[in-house]
């Protein structure tokens, strides 16, 4: 058959049929759509965010190998004459970056922006960049200018838009107490390190740079290219010629631990945004059911006029790609009513937990819309894959056979033909022979093993193989064996809906119809012929509430752990540091006049600490150095592995160090292991003795006591402090304001401080908490939405099957509100059984998803925390939801009148 008549033949058997029946179509169109357009808006968003990320991660690092840093110093300028002398040395670029406030005006409150100084000859081998033409189209001021004139900057395109830059303006810029105003030559192009920090960046000399900031000796960092064929010698090279005072560390580690971290996020939040894809995928199983069923005839009358079983198994799957083409279609409008809610959500939680993005447009690349179309029109092609093969065996004779009225029939052989006769002389075999029990046995294991005993065992072999593949180790950095246990567990969960529903319907019929009445024995004898043919269907409910509960766990449970973290780790009434401390790695320390004013303050327990960026195993982390005997008064840590009691002593004693879980599980560092480093040029080597849980957008910190601190690097400034004060709320927040109001008197006109309540700082913890998990709220509402479509769609399947027996009760006397209860009671134990199962999987899918996912992903755990309120306030909303959706098939049922539909099926 040609291309051209088998369209056509599609368009006459199938499109017609579609528009004959255009709300239920419709219906289902409608649910794959947001399932589709919430899959493309989350696809928009991560992708877009993390084009950002990467694109600004490649701007900074450019093309250099190796970076040399002096953790808790500067690195001095002869360090660069000294490396530009090796031979293996292509360029070796000083840098200086800081993030400071800028503004045009006086008065204006100011913007955060990276300011970066580097050496334009140098560094230029490294990162390119290239500057905008002016409006009316000249070229701005080459590169040079900025070693050629004093007190010149180009910024990025992001800070000329927020500021209303252009070449010729003027902005001021401050840091701590050093104010300088800088003269723009032009804007950057979003190429380069123009796309550093999302554009928000601001791109001085180095000399520039030095003055300002008061290092005229010294930079934050030297990166170091090789010359083609050298990097092996040359890393070497450099070790021999720095010693240990120096750290030397390989970019692309960076690189890679950063792509990892934000690879893990777009990946969860893609599987996530799959889930509703997913439970779209029981809509086109339910409608292509229901067509399968309803249009046997047809197909009948199809096949005696000659069209094979392979033409009609190939016309009901193109029904399932049509309806997948058709909900991506219609879910690209859909995803552009929140894509761009969605984009700010994303963005906002890469910069709080990566690196700052800004990010003004959505893109999508080719391979995500071919992807997306793909995966969607595939997901409905496959619910469609069984429906569609069932029809294959429908024979042409029954174009001719009468219908079947539904109320049985008797058997087709007599009752001692059915039985295994032992003798050809037709006597009756011995029931208690070993042949007879035997065969008997094998017929019970065949019938174990056969329809709901059959989806069971599978079920219960792919439940078998979740834990298993949930242990096994991420695929770099991705824990791909966990997402692929999560698939198994929906499945097996979805597989044991049958056998449930047959325990269910083997109630006994006495006791049901003395509690419930006849509507509720005849739903159970429903739902047990229904048997197999609505496992999918109560999958999409599993799936739903499977999700619903995991997700409501994992977030209880990490706001449950996150509010006993803050209470007890993030303690204090004040906090004082200097201003965005940590966005510069805390490089300066507090002055040593604000120090001496906070020794002397009257009934208050100042808490110092001194935190030192380091870099340890490829990881950016912090060393800190705590008051640790004074923050015992008020506080301590949440630890996960460990002794606490021991852990303190031999941290006082100089004899360990405690490490972040972070830290821990992207490093592999346990307890017992040495953690080596050097800071000020001294090393440091220190036990293991405890492994807390920190939940801080940079989590991988190492904590010591300040004392041994000082001992070893003669470092006693501080980074910053905490103040505790004693008696009532009241109390301490009169104290707390008194002192902020005398440090702004003292010290507001030489220092940027930043001073928080301890009370407002836990407060913008939580809330920064609840803005990260908004996107997966968003998700999980869409999943129960097309889930609730997916119930009514069964149900009205279940209806279409049993017209004739439904109107023959009614014929026979029963009434429409029996046959109504008897459709609530069926839709009660789907919802039921589907709720009960969709929660056990849930609470398994929490366990991994705590203990797997994120463990293996962002490296956090949490306590486990059930939230018993609110999943008893959601579930009975789901079950009246799943209730509700009885209503059209309840509809369908009595649309006709008994006597047409018996006449009907009477011919």
């Amino acid at each position: 058959m040609s291309p051209a008549v088998a369209l056509r033949l599609y368009e006459w058997f199938s499109l017609r049929y579609a528009k004959r029946h255009f709300w239920r179509t419709a219906a289902v169109i409608l649910g794959l759509s947001l399932g589709a357009g919430v899959f493309v808006a989350v696809r928009l968003a991560v992708t877009t965010s993390v084009r950002s990320f990467e694109q600004s991660m490649e701007a900074v690092t450019g093309s250099a190998d190796f970076v040399v840093t002096r953790p808790g110093g500067s690195v001095p300028l002869s360090v660069v004459r000294d490396l530009l002398a090796l031979p293996v040395v292509k360029t070796a670029s000083p840098l200086m970056t800081v993030t400071v406030k800028a503004h045009v005006s006086e008065g204006g409150e100011g913007t955060a922006v990276r300011l970066v100084g580097l050496d334009p000859i140098l560094d230029r081998p490294l990162r390119s960049w290239a500057i905008r033409p002016t409006s009316d189209g000249t070229d701005t001021r080459k590169w040079t200018a900025l070693m050629a004139e004093r007190d010149t900057v180009f910024v990025g395109s992001a800070v000329a838009r927020r500021l209303g830059l252009e070449a010729g303006s003027h902005l001021t810029v401050r840091y701590q107490d050093r104010l300088r105003a800088l003269r723009v030559l032009g804007v950057l192009k979003d190429e380069g390190l123009g796309l550093a920090d999302g554009g928000m960046v601001v791109l001085a000399d180095l000399a520039t740079a030095q003055e300002f900031l008061g290092f005229l000796d010294g930079v934050d960092r030297v990166e170091v290219a090789f010359r083609p064929g050298a990097l092996e010698p040359g890393f070497g090279a450099l070790q021999s010629l720095l010693g240990t005072e120096y750290a030397v560390h390989r970019l692309e580690e960076r690189k890679r631990s950063g792509r990892s971290m934000v690879a893990a996020y777009e990946q969860n939040l893609s599987v996530l945004s799959f889930v509703s894809l997913f439970v779209g995928m029981f809509l086109v199983y339910s409608l292509t059911a229901f067509n399968s069923v309803s249009r046997r005839r047809e197909v009948a009358v199809l096949r005696s006029l000659g069209a094979s079983s392979r033409l009609v198994f190939s016309l009901f799957l193109m029904d399932g790609v049509l309806l997948g083409l058709l909900g991506w279609a219609v879910g690209i409008p859909v995803s552009a009513l929140f894509a761009k809610d969605l984009l700010r959500a994303v963005s906002g939680t890469v910069t709080l937990l990566f690196a700052r993005v800004d990010v003004e447009g959505l893109s999508l690349s080719p391979w995500d819309v071919g992807g997306s179309i793909g995966l969607t029109a595939g997901v409905a092609a496959l619910a469609a894959l069984q429906p569609a093969r069932s029809l294959m065996d429908v024979p042409p004779t029954e174009a001719i056979r009468p219908r079947s009225t539904g109320l049985g029939s008797f058997p087709a052989r007599p009752a001692f033909q059915q039985m295994d006769a032992g003798k050809d002389d037709g006597s009756w075999p011995d029931p208690k022979s070993p042949s007879v029990r035997w065969k008997r046995f094998l017929k019970k294991l065949r019938k174990g093993f056969s329809g709901p005993g059959r989806l069971t065992g599978l079920g219960l072999a792919l439940l078998g193989l979740v834990w298993p593949l949930a242990l096994a180790p991420p695929v770099h950095g991705i824990p791909a064996a966990g997402y692929a246990s999560v698939f198994f567990l929906f499945c097996g969960f979805s597989l044991l809906a049958p056998g449930a529903l047959k325990k269910v319907s083997g109630l006994s019929p006495h006791g049901v119809r003395k509690a419930a009445g006849e509507p509720c024995v005849l739903a159970l004898r429903n739902l047990d012929m229904a048997g197999s043919r609505i496992a999918v269907s109560i999958g999409a409910l599993v799936t739903a509430v499977a999700l619903f509960t995991a997700l409501a766990v994992m977030i209880a449970s990490f706001r449950k752990t996150v509010e006993v973290w803050v209470h007890q780790t993030v303690s204090g009434d004040l906090f004082l540091r200097p201003m965005m401390a940590d966005l510069n790695g805390y490089r300066d320390p507090l002055p040593n006049d604000v120090v001496e004013f906070l020794v002397a303050v009257p009934d208050a327990d100042v808490v110092s600490y001194r935190r030192i960026a380091i870099n340890y195993a490829g990881v950016e982390c912090s060393l800190e150095g705590i008051d640790l005997e004074r923050l015992r008064r008020h506080g301590g840590f949440l630890f996960r592995k460990g002794h606490a009691e021991e852990a303190y002593r031999a941290m006082a004693s100089g004899d360990g160090v405690i490490v972040s879980e972070v830290l821990s599980n992207r490093t592999g560092l346990g307890l017992g292991d040495r953690f080596r480093t050097v800071v000020h040029g001294r090393p440091m080597d220190f036990a293991v003795v405890g492994i807390y849980r920190d939940y801080r957008t940079q989590g991988a910190v190492v904590y010591m006591d300040a004392q041994v601190l000082h001992r070893r690097t003669g470092d006693l400034s501080w980074s910053g402090a905490r103040v505790f004060f004693s008696g009532s709320e009241d109390e301490v927040a009169e104290k707390v304001q008194r002192l902020q109001d005398e440090i702004l008197t003292r010290f507001g006109g030489r220092y940027e401080l930043d001073m928080i309540m301890g009370r407002e700082l836990r407060r913008d913890i939580l809330d920064v908490f609840d803005q990260t998990f908004a996107v997966t709220t968003v998700l999980l509402l869409m999943a129960l939405l097309v889930a609730g479509l997916g119930m009514m769609t069964t149900l009205t399947v279940m209806v279409l099957e049993r017209m004739v027996p439904l109107n023959t009760l009614k014929a026979v006397g029963a009434s429409s509100g029996q046959i109504r209860r008897m459709l609530l009671w069926e839709a009660a134990f789907m919802t039921a059984v589907g709720s009960l199962l969709g929660l056990g999987c849930g609470f398994i899918l929490s366990v991994i998803l705590i203990d797997v996912i994120n463990a293996q992903s962002f490296g956090w755990t949490f306590l486990y925390h059930i939230p018993w309120s609110q999943l008893g306030v959601a579930l009975p909303l789901i079950a009246a939801a799943s209730l509700g959706a009885t209503v059209p098939a309840q509809r369908l049922a009595f649309r006709h009148s008994p006597a047409i539909l018996l006449r009907e099926d009477a011919r």
